[in-house]
Formats: structure tokens, sequence, C-alpha cells
């Protein structure tokens, strides 16, 4: 993942308070990934395939459904909703979860690009602020909406 001096923080999908409220009722929800945790234990990357449409990584309900067979780059680790949705900021892969592709993470990259120009000052970014949050929301929302429906469906 891109990193940066510690005065100059990253981005990250919670900084918008609109993007905070829509996915609160999801935020903490844990599924499984194959993917790479630190040193401490805390969530590093997600393992991502090539696809035509893009890379996608693949979550699911049960450590065994996120394998889809051959050899596969990292471990079962567990992440929040939180976890997945700031690493698909910085490094978009087309999310699948639970064997559907939710979205196609293209337009969270560029909203991240932008807003790291606006933070280090390095020209002009190319969506204001508000377009920033406006494009996270109308991306997240479909993937949101239907983890809800999973979720209520399997209670």
């Amino acid at each position: 993942m891109p990193g940066g001096p510690p005065d100059r923080p990253l981005p990250i999908i919670e900084d918008y308070a609109s993007v905070r409220e829509l996915i609160a009722p999801v935020k903490d929800v844990k599924f499984w990934a194959i993917g790479h945790s630190s040193d401490t234990g805390e969530f590093s990357s997600l393992t991502a395939w090539n696809h035509h449409e893009g890379m996608l990584s693949f979550c699911g309900s049960r450590a065994d459904s996120c394998r889809i067979g051959g050899y596969v780059g990292g471990d079962e680790i567990q992440v929040t909703v939180t976890d997945v949705l700031d690493y698909a900021f910085r490094c978009p892969p087309a999310l699948v979860l639970f064997d559907r592709k939710q979205w196609f993470a293209l337009q969270l990259r560029e909203v991240f690009d932008s807003e790291m120009y606006r933070l280090r000052d390095w020209s002009e970014p190319r969506y204001s602020r508000e377009l920033s949050e406006q494009i996270l929301r109308n991306a997240l929302a479909p993937a949101v909406s239907r983890l809800e429906a999973f979720l209520e469906k399997a209670a």
C-alpha cells in the first residue's frame, strides 16, 4: 500500500461523513479473505487475481469460501468491511464478496488519487472534496445494500 509521512496521513474511507454514515451498519462485519497481516496481526493487504475486469479479491463468510483453487499466496485472515474498503480505496481490486462481484473499485482509486494530490499539494486535484464524497457514496451504496440484505437473510 502507498505510504506517507506521519504528518500527512493517507485519506481513508471514513474521512467522509456521509460515507461513514453509509457504512456504519456494516463496518465491523467480519469476513474471511486470502491476504496478509502485519507482524502485529493487523490487516495489511488482500491477495488478488488477474481477471478480464481487473484484479479480483475474494472474501467470504467461511475461511474456505475465499479459496478459488490452485496456488494462493497469502493466508486465510479475518477482515472487517472497513479493512476491505480502505484497502480497495488505495489498491482497487474488483472485490468479490460471497462469490458475487459487489463493485468495481476503480472509482475508489480515482478518488484516492485526487485526495492524495490535495493532501500533498502536488497539483490541482481531479475532483473537489464534495464530488469525491459523492463518487464514493455512489460507488459503495449498492455494495452496502447487498451486504445488508445478505446479512438479514443469514440472521
